[in-house]
């Protein structure tokens, strides 16, 4: 009888063992991490663009990014200058669908200018359109016409003009106080090498005209 007892107590033993060391296994393979990635790896996939294909992911570099986002949103100052031919002349233009302020008109337009010099803080920035001929200042460029009563008392005598920038890469073929052009720009002012503050017309379009206007104004 002890004998029997003896072993079924044997038995109960051996399986206690087996289920005791069955169940620290299962243990170690529920505690091993899902993720080993490094904090410095982590924070570079969160970084990156990835495009899935079937099983397997395609990671842009930082430099595709900037590229893809650049054709997305063009930055201010990489607008290229285009150049288009109309019926009235050729049109230069740096930035398309520009909303003007004023329109510098054959009236007053002597008046208007010089108001331009003595009142510039009310229209500072402001778009401004002007016609007239071409005056030939190299290395400086300006449009304007002749006066007959001077009255924009910063022109020289004879003159009512302003300057005017062009930074577009396409440039007009001039001829001295023969060719009629239209500025449209931004009316502002800026120092030279000397020193001196001066006024001019950022220049966004330029128009050559076939037809022109009046060459002399009087008030």
């Amino acid at each position: 009888m002890k004998r029997i007892i003896y072993g079924l107590a044997a038995v109960l033993l051996v399986f206690g063992i087996v289920f005791f060391l069955a169940s620290i296994d299962g243990k170690k393979e529920a505690v091993v991490p899902a993720n080993t990635s490094k904090p410095g790896e982590t924070k570079l996939a969160s970084n990156t663009i990835t495009n899935k294909t079937s099983d397997s992911q395609n990671l842009m570099t930082s430099e595709e990014i900037l590229e893809a986002a650049a054709k997305l949103d063009p930055q201010p100052g990489n607008i290229p200058s285009v150049v288009t031919e109309l019926v009235d002349g050729t049109l230069y233009s740096i930035k398309d669908d520009v909303k003007v302020d004023l329109v510098v008109k054959d009236n007053y337009y002597d008046t208007q200018i010089n108001d331009f010099y003595n009142n510039y803080d009310s229209y500072k920035d402001k778009i401004i359109e002007i016609e007239g001929m071409y005056f030939n200042g190299l290395p400086f460029t300006f449009v304007g016409r002749y006066s007959t009563n001077n009255l924009c008392q910063y022109c020289p005598t004879g003159y009512s003009y302003l300057e005017y920038e062009w930074k577009g890469d396409k440039i007009p073929k001039y001829e001295d106080e023969q060719t009629w052009i239209k500025v449209i720009g931004k009316l502002s002012k800026a120092i030279d090498d000397s020193g001196i503050e001066y006024m001019y017309i950022d220049a966004y379009q330029l128009e050559v005209m076939k037809e022109a206007g009046e060459k002399t104004v009087s008030k």
